[in-house]
């Protein structure tokens, strides 16, 4: 449904710049993938970070798997590039 998520939705312009992290073990990653390719067609200010052999939300354990911590300061440091 498109109301729910711009994945589904046909037109994606005027979204805000977006960052996609993904695991590349990951079950969602060619979905991952197209979005972010969709984003970009469509002029949208895209940044997609695959980190290898992670799987979904590998993120939340930042303590133990260097990736992931190396995905939150990445993330980190796309935000700041933002003057909020």
């Amino acid at each position: 449904d498109p109301s729910i998520s711009p994945y589904f939705s046909s037109d994606v312009t005027g979204l805000p710049p977006c960052l996609i992290q993904v695991g590349g073990a990951e079950c969602l990653l060619s979905d991952a993938i197209e979005m972010h390719k969709k984003l970009i067609v469509s002029r949208v200010k895209s940044t997609l970070q695959i980190y290898d052999h992670q799987q979904h939300i590998f993120q939340l354990y930042y303590d133990w798997i260097p990736e992931a911590s190396a995905a939150i300061s990445a993330g980190c440091k796309w935000i700041s590039q933002f003057d909020v």
